[in-house]
């Protein structure tokens, strides 16, 4: 373009909106290329998200299900009577060992 100017070329016209046509695309492309690449990269995170919030329910659940069984634990140590043994072997079992 420096040239043709400077030459005062028959053609600059031409040349000029060829150079504008190509500036035009490039920009384009460029802005296009950009917009994808944000675009990707806001899904990307969003996925990792939505991970996180599948886990963080997983380990809700876990800790809901830990609750209720110290809970149903605390009840049966409280109900049974310390005397009560777990697992005894059967007496008639005992004798025919012995």
């Amino acid at each position: 373009m420096a040239q043709a100017e400077q030459t005062r070329a028959a053609n600059l016209a031409d040349l000029q909106k060829q150079l504008a046509d190509v500036t035009a695309q490039r920009e384009t492309v460029f802005k296009g290329e950009t917009l994808r690449g944000l675009l990707l990269t806001s899904y990307g995170f969003s996925e990792f998200g939505r991970k996180a919030g599948q886990g963080a329910l997983a380990m809700y659940l876990g800790a809901a299900l830990l609750l209720v069984l110290s809970l149903a634990g605390l009840v049966h140590a409280f109900r049974t009577p310390a005397s009560a043994t777990f697992a005894a072997p059967d007496e008639a079992r005992e004798r025919v060992t012995t």
